[in-house]
């Protein structure tokens, strides 16, 4: 499992930073090329739901729409 060393991350840190305007405030959907998510472990992880307030589940769901 690869890790990064403490100057890699610094490096990765001064990087980001110094091209901080490329970067969106808010995450959009990725459209330009087709791409998996290679998982650690195939079995689905188990967690009970969160509680939330009718409003936090709007907006989650139409976050969620929007991927």
């Amino acid at each position: 499992e690869p890790r990064l060393s403490q100057a890699q991350k610094e490096d990765l840190r001064r990087i980001v930073s110094e091209f901080k305007k490329i970067f969106s405030d808010h995450p959009g959907k990725m459209t330009l090329i087709a791409h998996d998510i290679e998982l650690m472990c195939e079995e689905p992880i188990r967690s009970k739901p969160y509680c939330c307030s009718p409003v936090q589940k709007e907006i989650m769901a139409g976050e969620i729409k929007r991927m």
